[in-house]
């Protein structure tokens, strides 16, 4: 670490110590502040549907500052324990929003500001100090500029790009249900219509029905079906009281009630559009008829709903588990006092799966573990059916590489490729989805390169000392000398995350999805064409782009990320 670097952390050390105490002056929690602050969250994430986004740059960036601002203002308005007090509902007006978006940006400014400290530590970002004294740029006081260094900070790219493809083939295959369910709405929407209307001359009002609720529930679960990480836990797996498929069956009645609610919101809004839509957006509900009604509609036990549902909920027992990391808490449910319970939209919206998964790790970790030692089966079953055809034959269970009577190491799964007398051998690491959280990003890249460049080496000095031959006799393949034998680490949610440079060469790494892109594309016709498709991919971070740039005032310090002033 050079001088610029060292000075540039102490700099933002002190800054950050000045936003926290400029942000703990907000730490009031309260339930009229805390509906409040979720009413904001829902504008920002949602809003969006219910008008075309606006396309004032300064506002842009400052929305996106205030998304960073979620976990921290969630933590400080959240109750330390539920009380028992009467919900009170009020209209939102300018001045307490401005409020609520005040302490969203604030508290965006400081988790940014963390964001960049971490990546600064970690050599991800080239710092440049710049002192303005003049008249003119007196404001700006001292200027700290970050540039990341491409190639290490931006190859999770190829992973994201990778999982939109997925995303599309699962668009495409649900087009059939979606048109159904298309073609059902203009029946239903007389029906919608009717059953909405303003609460007092500031607020949303409907009714419901069965029918109307089985037909939102299937759009709920039409959605859900799109998002990314849910295959973390198998649907037979156990859980605390319930199986996990039992737990996405209330996920995706409470997504069912979002779709409807939006959906009456858009209809109100239209025909209002003097109407906030904070006022629309969201609502709470008394917390033992809500459970009540979601344990009717779905026709299941309440008791287990109940259960269930506090893992879909934040609150006071699990709110550090929930806000303590840097990804957002996609909270499908808030709890804000003993009786009463508020219902936003923004996390079933974006991404429920990672609240409801990570819950349920801090909550049953003893079940998630021994669900965790069943998925690598699953992740096998699933390359079987990719190497399907007639010319491939699979190893799809553990093979032990021993030497000296010990094991050096396995391989997860084997391809033999019979046409072109070449095996792809390779090392399952199925992590835990990481979303924006930079501590957790950088340990699972450290673990992914770390443990796969073990079996990068167990494996080739096995191969050295036993050769193909004996591999072949082990797996009961005709493998020879003359076997062209490939490496590839595979990680389930993400590859390399931040660089390429310490992965060790011998072998190909890459991330699920962008093996089956690759895989699939139709132009490959050998396991060689594979990987080198697959190491184009990977190599291509180390062409320079940024899709990012912003700067803010933290503190006494002025941070310009990917731009300069």
């Amino acid at each position: 670490m050079n001088d610029t670097h060292a000075i540039a952390l102490g700099l933002l050390d002190r800054s950050i110590r000045q936003q926290r105490s400029l942000v703990d002056r907000w730490n009031q929690p309260k339930s009229p502040l805390l509906f409040e602050l979720v009413r904001a969250l829902d504008n920002l994430f949602v809003g969006d549907m219910m008008e075309p986004p606006s396309i004032d740059l300064s506002e842009t960036a400052t929305r996106t500052i205030r998304s960073f601002g979620a976990n921290a203002a969630l933590a400080m308005m959240v109750p330390d324990e539920l009380r028992l007090e009467n919900f009170t509902l009020f209209p939102s007006r300018p001045q307490i929003q401005s409020q609520a978006d005040n302490l969203l940006f604030h508290c965006g400014i400081l988790q940014r500001a963390r964001k960049c400290r971490h990546e600064l530590f970690h050599g991800l970002l080239d710092p440049t100090l710049r002192n303005f004294k003049n008249q003119r740029d007196k404001a700006i006081g001292i200027l700290l500029e970050l540039h990341p260094k491409s190639a290490d900070y931006r190859s999770e790219h190829i992973a994201y790009r990778s999982r939109e493809w997925l995303q599309d083939l699962q668009y495409e295959a649900d087009r059939p249900m979606e048109e159904a369910l298309e073609k059902e709405h203009y029946a239903v929407l007389p029906e919608l219509i009717k059953n909405v209307q303003k609460y007092q001359d500031w607020g949303i009002a409907y009714q419901t029905s069965r029918e109307i609720d089985d037909y939102f529930l299937e759009w709920g679960r039409l959605y859900l079906r799109r998002m990314w990480g849910q295959d973390l836990i198998g649907l037979g797996d156990r859980i605390g009281p319930s199986q996990y498929n039992e737990y996405l069956g209330v996920l995706v009645g409470l997504a069912g009630r979002a779709q409807k609610h939006l959906c009456y919101a858009s209809i109100l809004s239209r025909r209002h559009p003097e109407l906030d839509h904070r006022n629309l957006l969201t609502t709470f509900a008394p917390h033992d008829e809500f459970l009540y009604s979601l344990a009717k509609h779905l026709d299941a036990d309440q008791l287990q709903v109940q259960q269930i549902c506090e893992s879909l909920t934040l609150s006071p027992f699990n709110k550090i588990t929930h806000t303590a990391s840097g990804d957002t808490a996609w909270a499908p449910l808030i709890r804000s006092s003993q009786s009463h319970i508020i219902l936003p939209l923004f996390g079933l919206e974006h991404s429920p799966f990672r609240f409801l998964l990570r819950d349920l790790k801090a909550r049953y970790a003893s079940d998630w573990f021994s669900a965790a030692n069943r998925r690598e089966r699953r992740w096998q079953s699933e390359l079987k059916d990719v190497f399907s055809s007639g010319r491939w034959r699979v190893v799809d269970r553990g093979v032990n590489l021993k030497h000296g009577g010990r094991v050096l190491t396995d391989i997860d799964f084997l391809a033999f490729d019979e046409q072109k007398n070449a095996a792809l051998l390779f090392q399952l690491k199925w992590q835990d989805p990481v979303g924006l959280d930079d501590k957790a990003k950088f340990s699972a890249a450290r673990n992914f390169e770390r443990e796969g460049n073990r079996w990068v080496e167990a494996t080739s000095r096995w191969l050295e000392i036993y050769g193909c031959e004996e591999l072949g006799t082990r797996i009961e393949a005709r493998l020879n000398s003359e076997t062209s034998i490939h490496l590839i680490v595979v990680g389930r949610y993400t590859g390399p995350l931040l660089s390429t440079n310490g992965l060790d060469q011998r072998a190909c790494w890459t991330d699920w999805a962008t093996f089956l892109q690759s895989f699939s594309s139709g132009s490959l016709m050998s396991l060689d064409q594979l990987c080198q498709d697959l190491n184009r991919r990977q190599q291509a971070v180390a062409e320079p782009f940024f899709d990012e740039s912003y700067a803010f005032p933290v503190g006494k310090l002025t941070v310009a990320f990917g731009m300069s002033l």
